[in-house]
């Protein structure tokens, strides 16, 4: 072939607007340069690249995987694999970047196993795979950094991207002449949310649909679960902390509200209630740094009955936030649904201090609460459900009767027809059923477990809520002063039961939490 047909190909093959492709043309000649700074590495006498398939005509030649494009084709990245044995994976993986149409590369690697490459419009940025990490880059693949994923990419063969490169398919194997796994994924974060499919790009998950109605919420205080399903927001409260703050990846949060603790008073029980709220604001501070909105961190429920106490926990607690760094406007204070907690809630907004009221059982309570004009409630879906299993004495209720979905419907239309600015974050869930049919809610906070069988499961979801249904339906206008709101919800069994339950329960687990606390304080007193 002759060197002016290589150099040909070498322009089509990269100038096209965004291409990443399997380079499969060839030149002659023998063994080519391979230094950083050649004219095009690994090639032939010609100067142009291998066959991705065979030796070519030399011996020495280089097999390139794919190759990345700016849209004016000025900003390249390539891939080779180093050496002729296109089936041995260990030897993909040599990175070129060039800034002027390919002419001259300089070689970045060899990286051992790094794949294939994609670029956005500009070039400026850059996915580059490899055996078992994601990197990526903004400075035309100069400067690599490993993307901190929840997964194991095996091997990909080939990467292509969106104009905009927000979308990326990329094709993996175990190894060359693997037909491969097509893994797909659309978002400005696309690396964790690739979707596995065979010889398709891949299906929308429920979960995928559900992100497109709902703001998703994940109720857990585990960090490396919100890592993985990438929530807008995050909840907390003692019940989650307690859970996951003995655990050993966790030890230096644990050990700075230490440090935060042992500065103050020498009074024992100050000193216990200092390190659950920097514990607090500790993993506040962590989850905040993996989701893109709010996390909501919680008051004791002691204070359920407080309202001056639980003002001055709320500004404790943003003030603690505020040293980490962290503006108050990403912070949700989860304040109980009492009337004391609502008036509470009140005072806190006027102050610009956003709550989130949990333990919301009653309609009452809901209608209190969008007066008081609180940020968002938290209605729980899955303690109504238990109240009412056994209630009526039955192992499951269907989800179209379901007594818990229905009261986050009647409020979410209430809310929306009289244009209350509150918004409804249904909680508390047993089943990825309920979860589906509150589609269109505001927002949902949901578990780690409902969030990976939502992950599972191909289709899109219905739109269950919609502010035009709310509209339409025969809600009627209600306003609530403390007497009445208290006969309101007086007259409701399972709210009494479930709300005076709930404050039970998380002051229990509150309470473990401060002997946990204070065993820990010892140890290392």
């Amino acid at each position: 072939m002759s060197n002016r047909l290589c150099f040909v190909f070498v322009k089509l093959a990269v100038v096209s607007a965004f291409v990443v492709t399997m380079v499969v043309a060839g030149c002659g000649g023998g063994n080519g340069p391979t230094d950083a700074g050649d004219s095009v590495p690994g090639g032939g006498a010609d100067g142009g690249p291998a066959p991705a398939g065979g030796a070519g005509d030399g011996g020495g030649f280089q097999i390139w995987v794919s190759v990345a494009s700016s849209a004016d084709g000025t900003k390249l990245v390539a891939v080779s694999n180093g050496n002729i044995n296109y089936n041995n994976i260990n030897n993909l993986g040599y990175i070129y970047t060039s800034t002027d149409s390919g002419v001259t590369w300089k070689q970045t690697g060899p990286q051992t196993n790094w794949t294939s490459v994609a670029s956005s419009a500009d070039g400026t940025k850059l996915v580059a795979w490899e055996v078992e990490r994601i990197y990526t880059s903004v400075n035309s693949g100069v400067t690599w950094k490993p993307a901190a994923l929840p997964f194991v990419l095996t091997v990909s063969g080939s990467v292509a991207s969106s104009a905009d490169g927000t979308k990326l398919i990329a094709v993996s194997g175990s190894g060359s002449g693997t037909p491969g796994i097509i893994r797909a994924c659309a978002g400005a974060r696309c690396g964790p949310d690739f979707r596995l499919c065979i010889g398709k790009e891949a299906a929308m998950t429920l979960l995928d649909s559900l992100k497109k109605q709902t703001v998703i919420v994940a109720d857990t205080g585990d960090i490396e679960a919100i890592a993985m399903h990438k929530p807008q927001d995050a909840t907390t409260n003692p019940s989650l902390l307690l859970k996951v703050a003995p655990l050993p990846q966790y030890r230096a949060l644990i050990d700075e509200a230490v440090k935060y603790a042992v500065t103050l008073a020498a009074d024992e029980s100050r000193r216990r209630s200092a390190f659950m709220e920097k514990l607090a604001v500790n993993f506040g501070c962590e989850i905040l740094k993996i989701i893109p909105g709010r996390v909501s961190t919680e008051v004791d429920a002691s204070f359920s009955f407080d309202t001056e106490g639980t003002i001055a926990k709320a500004r404790n607690f943003i003030e603690l936030y505020r040293r980490a760094g962290v503006a108050k406007e990403r912070i949700l204070i989860k304040v109980g649904t009492t009337w004391e907690g609502i008036r509470a809630a009140e005072q806190l907004e006027r102050e610009g201090i956003h709550c989130n009221m949990t333990l919301l059982f009653s309609f009452a309570q809901a209608v209190a609460a969008a007066e008081a004009k609180a940020t968002l409630i938290s209605p729980f879906v899955g303690r109504i459900y238990d109240y009412y299993l056994k209630e009526r004495g039955v192992k499951d209720i269907p989800p179209e009767q379901d007594p818990g979905v229905a009261s986050v419907v009647r409020i979410y239309n209430h809310y929306k027809k009289f244009d209350y600015a509150t918004q409804v974050m249904g909680a508390s869930f047993r089943k990825t059923e309920q979860v589906m049919l509150l589609a269109g809610c505001d927002l949902l906070t949901i578990s780690p477990d409902i969030l990976a069988d939502l992950e599972k499961r191909e289709g899109e979801l219905p739109r269950r809520l919609s502010v035009e249904a709310a509209k339409a339906s025969d809600a009627t206008p209600l306003h609530l002063d403390e007497k009445a709101y208290r006969f309101m919800h007086n007259q409701d069994a399972m709210a009494v039961d479930k709300l005076s339950d709930g404050i039970r329960h998380f002051y229990a687990d509150a309470r473990k939490l401060e002997k946990w606390a204070a065993d820990f304080l010892d140890k290392v007193a």
